[in-house]
């Protein structure tokens, strides 16, 4: 067995000093060597390494139950900043965040996607003057993920498929070629939901249905989203649920995207503030389609809970519409389709509901900066 150097050994104890404060977010130093089973000299040294680094502060003090007061110590949030880009076929939305995945600033710029040098350096122009506006130093600055709507090669360099954006071919360097930071390339079902693990530490197997403009999924499994074999894995959108039936955008009929996206939902034109507006007021061409929608979700995840007995966790642009109820006939109609006794509750919506996809493609730089300490 190799022998752990002193160097190595310092590395190690600051490294699980610093995720012990990031889990804690509040911690004394006494507490701090309690838990590590460290004594207090190391414990010293490497809590003065992480101020020096401008990792954590002190803030505050601890109520004492005799004697001094111990110091609380926390992470600084914003001690680095990570930024996430979801591309959308009309539309351009981004997000700044700190280490914990909070939202600090978003913005949006109405720009039609096209794979041409011109949009790239729009797109470069937007993402740069986003940062620039946060006054935030280049060495704070983790990178920017990018979202798209495609699929994206195992080692991320470029995008295998994609009929919305007509981008198939297109490279990580094509996107990043005029933005000043680290860039990453991802799916944008996978970037949301990888949103959902982050705020979600409980999901261990689960499936992310993503009920957006587009419709997009992934499949969790043992706290990772699981990539498959080839073309990918997670692709509910290209589920058939009705042969023969609605033309979808990749060529073929009958896909759960062409009945169950927020565009089959509302229609292209629509605002899904509008629609849930006259449901709710109980329009009854709403209600129709309202009920029909539910009906078309709950056979593909019936067909999802066959395969794998796990939960189905709903996000995406509409998911927060629905209510109690909705749940309710969710929940029905797929026991009801269901050939066993099943009544556990498995159908949820998601923890992160706001800007999903870019938090998640923001959140793969915030991930590798922890595991890099």
């Amino acid at each position: 067995m190799k022998k752990v150097t002193t160097a190595e050994l310092k590395k190690i104890n600051r490294s699980n000093i610093f995720k012990l404060i990031y889990k804690e977010q509040k911690i004394s130093k006494q507490d701090i060597a309690a838990r590590l089973q460290l004594s207090m000299p190391p414990v010293t040294q490497c809590l003065k390494e992480l101020e020096q680094l401008q990792l954590i502060e002190k803030n505050g003090l601890f109520e004492s139950s005799g004697g001094r007061k111990p110091q609380v110590i926390s992470c600084i949030l914003k001690s680095r900043i990570s930024f996430g880009v979801e591309i959308l076929k009309n539309q351009i939305r981004i997000v700044s965040i700190d280490i914990y995945g909070k939202v600090l600033k978003e913005n949006r710029l109405d720009l039609a996607y096209s794979n041409t040098e011109d949009y790239y350096r729009q797109l470069g122009e937007f993402v740069n003057s986003f940062i620039s506006a946060m006054r935030v130093a280049s060495k704070r600055v983790l990178g920017v993920g990018i979202a798209v709507q495609g699929l994206v090669s195992s080692d991320g360099n470029s995008i295998t498929y994609s009929t919305i954006l007509e981008c198939t071919g297109a490279s990580l360097e094509d996107f990043c070629e005029f933005i000043n930071y680290p860039c990453r390339l991802t799916h944008d079902s996978e970037a949301a939901a990888y949103a959902e693990l982050w705020f979600s530490k409980d999901i261990t197997d689960a499936i992310y249905v993503s009920l957006s403009k587009n419709l997009g999924g992934a499949v969790v499994i043992n706290s990772a989203i699981y990539k498959g074999q080839g073309i990918g894995s997670g692709l509910i959108e290209h589920m058939v649920i009705k042969p023969g039936g609605r033309q979808c955008y990749c060529g073929k009929k009958g896909c759960l995207e062409a009945y169950c996206s927020a565009d089959a939902l509302v229609g292209e034109a629509r605002n899904p503030d509008d629609f849930f507006t006259s449901l709710r007021s109980g329009k009854a061409e709403e209600t129709a389609r309202w009920h029909q929608y539910l009906d078309d979700l709950s056979t593909a995840i019936n067909n999802m809970h066959m395969l794998i007995d796990c939960d189905v966790i709903l996000g995406g642009h509409i998911a927060p519409y629905l209510n109690e109820s909705d749940f309710d006939e969710l929940l029905a109609l797929a026991h009801e389709k269901c050939s066993f006794a099943e009544k556990r509750r498995y159908i949820h919506t998601g923890k992160c509901t706001h800007a999903v996809v870019a938090t998640g493609a923001a959140l793969l730089f915030v991930n590798d900066f922890l595991d890099s300490i």
